[in-house]
Order: C-alpha cells, then structure tokens, then sequence
C-alpha cells in the first residue's frame, strides 16, 4: 500500500499557501477537515483526481485532523493552522 503524502504543511499552518494532498493511486475517497473540537469544517468526495488542495483561508488558528477514507482504509493526519 502506497503511502498519502501532505505538501506545504509550512505554508498551510502559516495560513499563506494550500495545503496539498497527493495520493498514489485514483480512486473513490471522501476527505473530511475536522477541528480539534470535532466539527466538521470542509468535506470533499474525489473519485477521479489524485490531488486535494485545501486552503486555509477561512480556518482559525489550531489543530485540525485531516480524515481520509476509501472503501477499505482510513487514515488520519493532524496539521496546524497558526
């Protein structure tokens, strides 16, 4: 299993640059942005592209949890936005 890869993390948590999510392979996923205090801030279903951008123009300053589900796998990251 190929690995997820999160790009310019820097420039996300600096609230300068989107955040970019690569994935290895094309396939049906639904991608959730949730606060520290779980709400549910952006939610993406992709199928056929292999990259997410996510900007942090309208976040606040914190800890958010990138969820990232397919048909058979979840994986969960943790960013900062200050």
């Amino acid at each position: 299993n190929q690995a997820i890869t999160l790009r310019n993390t820097q420039g996300f948590a600096q609230g300068i640059g989107n955040l970019f999510i690569q994935f290895p392979d094309i396939q049906k996923r639904n991608i959730k942005l949730i606060s520290i205090s779980g709400q549910l801030m952006q939610e993406h279903q992709l199928e056929h592209e292999s990259t997410l951008a996510l900007s942090p123009t309208h976040l606040s300053s914190g800890i958010y949890f990138i969820t990232v589900q397919t048909s058979n796998e979840r994986q969960t990251f943790k960013v900062a936005r200050w």
